[in-house]
């Protein structure tokens, strides 16, 4: 569920961004999102 979770986030971050900044920072902002230490500590620990 985690799995699917996370993948319709960055589908709906990836199309909200790609027509306003361009495919180079929507994938920066995905990795960004996702790669942040409350989100992964919230990932990590409540799994």
């Amino acid at each position: 569920m985690l799995t699917l979770a996370i993948a319709a986030a960055s589908l709906l971050v990836r199309t909200a961004l790609e027509p306003l900044c361009g495919p180079l920072i929507a994938w920066l902002a995905l990795v960004l999102h996702f790669c942040s230490v409350p989100n992964g500590e919230l990932h990590v620990f409540d799994d």
